[in-house]
C-alpha cells in the first residue's frame, strides 16, 4: 500500500506529525503495525524550496527513511543544503537520494533528468478497483461502496480525541498525550467506568502524574500495568479526597506494582502517609525551613529567581516527608518571603 500527499508541508516537525497520525490511523484501521524499524512502514519525503511568491522548486526525493526522526533530520538537511547550493548561484538536480543516520545528511544516488523506465505492467490476478460513493443505497457488487466502507470503519484517532475533549472535558493537549501514550486511553476509560464523569480530568492528570513515572522506571507501558483499574481507582478517590497528595499516591502506586497486597486505603493509614493540611503545621515547617536556609531566603529577595522558590519547596518536600499539601506549602512560602 502506498499513499501520496500533495506538497503542502513545511518542515520536517509537520512531516513527521503526519506520520504519526498516519500511523495512528493505520493502527485503529488494523491494516499496519506500523513498525517502522522492522520496515513495515517507511517514507520517502519529497522536498523543494522555494523564495517567497515563487512556485515550487526542484524536488529531490529521499528514500526510505525507516525512523520518523530519521525523517525530520533527512528534511531538515536537504532544506539547507537545497538552500545553500542556490544561494551559491548553483541549481538544484532532481534526483533520489538516500540519508546517512550516522553522518546526518543526505547522499545522491541516481538522477532524475532522465526519465526512468520502471516498466509497468497491468497485473493479470489484479482487477480493476471501481469505487462509488452512494449513501443509503446499494451498489453494484462489482463497485465498492465508499460510503458503505466509511460507515464500517471504526472510531479513529481525530474521533477519539474529539469524544475525550466532549465527554470528559479534557483539554486538547491532555487528549493528544493520552493517544500517544500506550496503553493510556484504554486504562484512563476503564478507570473512568468505575468513577463519575466529573473526574476525568483529575483522573487523567492523576495517571499521569502518578502511574506513568512509576511504570516507565520498571519499562513498563499502562497496557500492561498489572494494577487492576478498581484498584488504581480506589487510590485515586484517596487523592480526590484530599488524604493523600500526589507525592505519596507515587509511593503507594510503587507499593502495588511490586505486588502489595493491601488496599491503597490500607498501606496509607499503615505507613501513616495521610496529607497534612493544617495551616498552622504548614506555616511552622515553612518558618523552620526559612530559617535554615536563610541564604536561600536572601538570595530570592535580591533576584526573584524562582529556582529558589523549587529549592525551598524541595528542602520542605524532604522535611515532612512529602506529606504536607504542597499547593499550601507553596502559598505559605511566598506570603513569608514577600514579608
Amino acid at each position: 500500500m502506498e499513499i501520496v500527499f500533495e506538497p503542502d508541508l513545511k518542515d520536517g516537525e509537520e512531516a513527521a506529525a503526519l506520520v504519526k497520525e498516519l500511523s495512528d490511523i493505520l493502527l485503529s484501521l488494523g491494516t499496519c503495525n506500523c513498525k517502522m524499524e522492522e520496515g513495515s512502514l517507511r517514507v520517502d519525503a519529497n522536498i523543494s524550496v522555494n523564495r517567497h511568491g515563487e512556485g515550487l522548486g526542484t524536488r529531490t526525493e529521499v528514500k526510505n527513511l525507516n525512523s520518523v526522526r530519521a525523517l525530520v533530520n533527512a528534511i531538515e538537511f536537504e532544506v539547507r543544503r537545497q538552500i545553500q547550493v542556490i544561494e551559491a548561484g548553483g541549481v538544484i538536480v532532481n534526483e533520489t537520494r538516500s540519508y546517512d543516520s550516522q553522518m546526518k545528511e543526505t547522499l545522491p544516488m541516481r538522477d532524475k533528468e532522465v526519465k526512468q523506465d520502471y516498466r509497468f505492467m497491468p497485473e493479470p490476478n489484479l482487477p480493476p478497483l471501481r469505487l462509488v460513493d452512494i449513501p443509503d443505497e446499494e451498489a453494484d457488487s462489482a463497485l465498492v461502496n465508499i460510503a458503505q466502507v466509511r460507515q464500517r470503519l471504526p472510531e479513529l484517532p481525530e474521533m477519539k480525541r474529539q469524544r475525550l475533549v466532549q465527554k470528559f472535558n479534557l483539554n486538547i493537549g491532555m487528549a493528544i498525550l493520552i493517544m500517544n501514550t500506550p496503553g493510556f486511553l484504554t486504562y484512563f476509560e476503564s478507570v473512568m467506568e468505575l468513577l463519575p464523569l466529573p473526574s476525568g480530568v483529575r483522573v487523567a492528570k492523576v495517571l499521569h502524574k502518578v502511574a506513568i513515572p512509576a511504570l516507565s522506571e520498571q519499562d513498563i507501558d499502562l497496557d500492561s500495568c498489572p494494577i487492576p483499574h478498581h484498584v488504581f481507582a480506589e487510590l485515586y478517590k484517596l487523592v480526590e479526597s484530599d488524604t493523600l497528595n500526589l507525592v505519596k499516591a507515587h509511593e503507594v502506586f510503587i507499593l502495588l506494582l511490586n505486588g502489595d497486597s493491601r488496599n491503597p486505603a490500607q498501606i496509607v493509614t499503615d505507613k501513616v502517609w495521610m496529607k497534612v493540611n493544617d495551616d498552622e503545621a504548614i506555616s511552622t515547617i515553612c518558618l523552620q525551613i526559612l530559617s535554615e536556609n536563610s541564604a536561600v531566603r536572601a538570595k530570592y529577595k535580591t533576584t526573584k529567581h524562582e529556582k529558589h522558590v523549587n529549592k525551598l519547596m524541595g528542602a520542605v518536600r524532604k522535611a515532612t516527608a512529602g506529606k504536607y499539601d504542597m499547593r499550601k506549602v507553596d502559598i505559605c512560602l511566598r506570603k513569608f518571603l514577600q514579608e
